[in-house]
């Protein structure tokens, strides 16, 4: 477990030059990620879920681990929550933007009606928008917006959110172990957030991404539109042997995907039929990696390989 660890220290602060919360040099935060480097972190029965900093050569014993890594992140978010987004110029109760943040761990990539949240906290709807946009803007939740292919389809229109941080989800829902994390109806869900990111972390520049998913119930986790163009429609899914919606073949043939990827938690990458390829973690990054090395395409984030 010791091999997993976040470099950085509390409050946005700085290690081995790499920051945690903010930007540096227009890059969005750095963060532990399952690269090629490591390709353990990626499989599902490895996957990490907390993650704290630890000197090189040392050890936490197993049983103490969990304990350790939950007591640094949480020192990690209050002192972000109550100190450095002050300073950063923020002016919005502490324990309002966790209650909120909290919330939205709950419904990491589900529909969010933003009524129903000011409604729970007591705030108007534009104060929801407003601190939305807050934890988006610092980095802490990601934003997917849907895509909108020229189709006959009633589709969903509101964006997707994930907490940007494994380790930090899980800390504001409570799970303290990794035990507690397999057990949660989060799980799948957790998963689906760490793919996001780690994708996110290694697409070529000019590359967007989106979802997709129709009033029906027909949807592509990730869409990715490469420059070229091309693109591919990503499925995720926990688990060494997962099974996949019937219709997901014809659904990423609605928007034109050029290819079609299960992520799954396994390591091998073999064809599922129509064109469908299941495929590590590891895997798609290897492939969206050799994307941006092809000539005219760059890398998002160069400094992060």
């Amino acid at each position: 477990s010791g091999g997993f660890g976040i470099p950085g220290s509390e409050g946005g602060g700085t290690a081995g030059g790499v920051e945690i919360f903010g930007e540096t040099a227009g890059l969005e935060q750095a963060r532990m990620t399952a690269a090629p480097r490591a390709p353990a972190a990626a499989r599902a029965d490895r996957y990490p879920g907390v993650f704290i900093p630890l000197p090189p050569g040392e050890e936490v014993p197993p049983g103490e681990y969990d304990e350790a890594a939950m007591d640094w992140i949480e020192d990690l978010i209050t002192t972000y929550l109550e100190r450095d987004v002050p300073q950063i110029g923020f002016q919005v109760p502490a324990a309002r933007l966790r209650v909120l943040w909290t919330m939205l761990a709950h419904l990491q990539g589900e529909p969010v009606n933003a009524s129903a949240l000011a409604g729970s906290l007591e705030v108007p709807r534009s104060a929801v928008n407003h601190y939305i946009d807050i934890l988006n803007d610092l980095f802490l939740i990601r934003r997917l917006r849907p895509r909108h292919a020229d189709i006959k389809k009633r589709l969903v229109k509101s964006p997707r959110y994930y907490i940007r941080d494994s380790g930090i989800q899980h800390r504001l829902l409570g799970i303290d172990s990794y035990d507690d994390l397999l057990s949660s109806p989060v799980l799948g869900k957790s998963w689906e957030g760490f793919v996001v990111e780690n994708i996110h972390s290694v697409l070529p520049r000019r590359a967007r991404t989106s979802f997709y998913r129709t009033a029906a119930g027909a949807e592509i986790d990730l869409i990715i539109d490469l420059p070229g163009p091309e693109v591919w429609a990503v499925e995720i899914k926990y688990g060494a042997a997962p099974k996949f919606a019937k219709h997901f073949s014809r659904t990423c043939d609605d928007i034109g995907a050029a290819r079609k990827f299960v992520v799954y938690g396994g390591d091998e990458e073999f064809p599922a039929g129509d064109d469908i390829t299941m495929i590590s973690l590891p895997g798609i990054m290897e492939r969206l990696l050799e994307a941006g090395r092809h000539p005219g395409i760059k890398r998002r984030h160069p400094s992060l390989n």
